[in-house]
């Protein structure tokens, strides 16, 4: 809608600039269709560029995890992505009877970390950072900017009890071939 008030108010200002003979009508009328202008360009660049009209909200949540393994091992496996080792994705199950894999994202907004615990199981904290409209009438003026629970950060936390481990997908290959009980 930002867009359409913009446009709006160019074609105003350009109408009473050039058409309106009358010199109070006319400035009446270049003074606000300008100040119209200048406000929706301010608010578009003010949304692209600070989020203008949105605030961060924060959605945590917290999943039990299981082994990819299985019952042969309590592990909990990762993939370096790229060649410099920095970024990684992980592999877990979400229930035991699983057989398919679920994986954490690989985006520069996520972050994965992981932390020895006391617990007797083991879960992953998701918390993920969004920009959300503050209001409805935010939304209406910027909708069209598509920028709404647009993601800024999400950190994969793993809690994992003192007796798992955290092995790459090599090493878990090289401990199947040499052992052939682990189930992945």
């Amino acid at each position: 809608m930002i867009i359409v008030l913009l446009i709006l108010s160019a074609i105003a200002f350009f109408i009473s600039f050039i058409y309106l003979d009358k010199i109070l009508p006319r400035t009446i009328c270049v003074i606000l269709s300008g100040l119209l202008v200048v406000g929706s360009l301010t608010a578009i660049v003010g949304n692209y560029h600070s989020h203008f009209g949105m605030d961060k909200i924060v959605h945590t949540k917290t999943v039990k995890i299981y082994s990819p393994s299985g019952n042969a091992m309590n592990i909990v496996l990762y993939q370096n992505i790229g060649t410099s080792g920095q970024k990684n994705v992980f592999i877990y199950k979400k229930h035991p009877e699983d057989t398919k894999m679920t994986h954490t994202q690989a985006n520069e907004a996520t972050t994965n970390k992981v932390i020895t615990s006391h617990a007797s199981s083991a879960k992953l904290k998701i918390d993920e950072t969004r920009w959300q409209y503050k209001s409805q009438w935010a939304k209406f003026l910027f909708e069209i900017a598509d920028n709404d629970h647009q993601l800024i950060r999400r950190e994969n936390q793993f809690y994992l009890p003192k007796s798992w481990l955290k092995l790459s997908t090599t090493q878990a290959k090289e401990l199947k071939k040499r052992n052939g009980f682990i189930g992945i």
